[in-house]
């Protein structure tokens, strides 16, 4: 699984994997926002310390490696400069040392694009953050606040300007939506609601008239700012 994937699912991740959800108390109240955001920070947090530890094992492996590769070039040159005398062995250890010089440059190469991996580990954890507290507005706020989700999701769907829209969604997330939609005004008036069975619970895909697919959501947003941020590609 991908670092980028692992942070997209923060939400699930706290402590060995237990999840992290707006459920409700002993006493029936559902905990305050304040509580929401120290669970997502938390369990963002947790995704980033075991990214940052697996980073250093791997730069530490990285550069042992390179170590490695320069002591055996030595080490070559010099029994070949000794055995064939010594021009011939200047000469085997020039070569040996440019085609070791390559290994060692891809070496050094991993060592510094993990170095700038790290450094932006912060940002993924806000990212992280970002995530799970769109995953908990959705699984649970949606239900109690609902003008929210309204503002959102008109916001998303104004930026198309076809008469007829699809919204499909996960069939959980459908019953949720198809009761709240019917009071949600006019520019609701071209949307049709769908399920579709291969999203998960908090996926949305639109379908166009003219036939044009795209997910939509805040983690299919997040999973490309994610993409961007950490591989350099939209």
């Amino acid at each position: 699984m991908t670092l980028s994937s692992n942070v997209l699912k923060a939400w699930t991740v706290r402590k060995g994997g237990d999840p992290v959800r707006l459920t409700s108390g002993s006493n029936g109240e559902v905990p305050s926002v304040e509580r929401a955001v120290a669970d997502a920070k938390e369990a963002a947090r947790d995704v980033v310390i075991r990214a940052q530890e697996e980073a250093r094992a791997i730069i530490e492996g990285a550069e042992e490696e390179a170590a490695q590769i320069r002591d055996k070039a030595r080490s070559q040159g010099y029994e070949e400069g000794i055995r064939r005398g010594i021009e011939d062995g200047r000469d085997t250890a020039r070569k040996e040392w440019l085609r070791i010089s390559t290994q060692t440059s891809a070496v050094l190469s991993r060592i510094e694009q993990l170095q700038a991996y790290t450094q932006v580990l912060d940002t993924e954890l806000v990212l992280a953050q970002a995530a799970s507290l769109c995953a908990k507005f959705i699984d649970e706020e949606a239900k109690t606040h609902p003008e929210q989700l309204r503002s959102y999701l008109t916001s998303l769907l104004e930026n198309l300007e076809e008469d007829q829209i699809t919204l499909f969604l996960s069939e959980e997330f459908h019953t949720t939506l198809q009761g709240l939609t019917r009071n949600w005004g006019s520019s609701w008036e071209r949307v049709q609601l769908a399920v579709d069975w291969s999203l998960q619970e908090l996926q949305m895909r639109i379908e166009t008239q003219d036939g044009e697919n795209f997910v939509a959501g805040p983690l299919a947003a997040l999973s490309r700012i994610l993409d961007e941020v950490l591989y350099g590609s939209p």
